[in-house]
């Protein structure tokens, strides 16, 4: 059984959400500045909204020449202790690598295994 929290669209992801009080399903495209909602009363209904809003807002972006927001550039920066940016500077120029390919493969191994430490201690998210 598959119990997906999301919906994709032309790498746009749109929630799936319920609202007790309206007696109906609604979500928000994910990841961008710009507000897209949908609405239905089904999920294959919410899922043709979302698609339909995603439409309808890159159309209006054509027609405001205006540029749609990407949800992911694929560039963001993060922030990190001191310390820690030095550990991974040193460990890329061990392993020969720059950087970026070497939190790129960090984030990869954590992706693959599914597995975190933290506070020292291994976290398996496959539990």
């Amino acid at each position: 059984m598959t119990n997906k929290q999301h919906f994709s669209y032309k790498n746009y992801t749109g929630s799936i959400e319920y609202s007790t009080e309206d007696m109906c399903l609604f979500g928000k495209v994910q990841m961008i500045q710009d507000l897209v909602m949908y609405d239905g009363e089904t999920l294959p209904e919410l899922q043709m909204a979302f698609e339909a809003a995603v439409d309808e807002y890159l159309e209006m972006c054509v027609e405001e020449n205006k540029c749609p927001n990407r949800p992911c550039s694929g560039s963001f920066n993060i922030r990190m202790p001191e310390e820690l940016h030095r550990q991974c500077i040193n460990e890329a120029n061990i392993l020969g690598l720059n950087l970026n390919k070497f939190i790129n493969q960090c984030i990869d191994f954590y992706f693959y295994n599914k597995e975190l430490k933290i506070g020292g201690v291994s976290k398996s998210m496959l539990e």
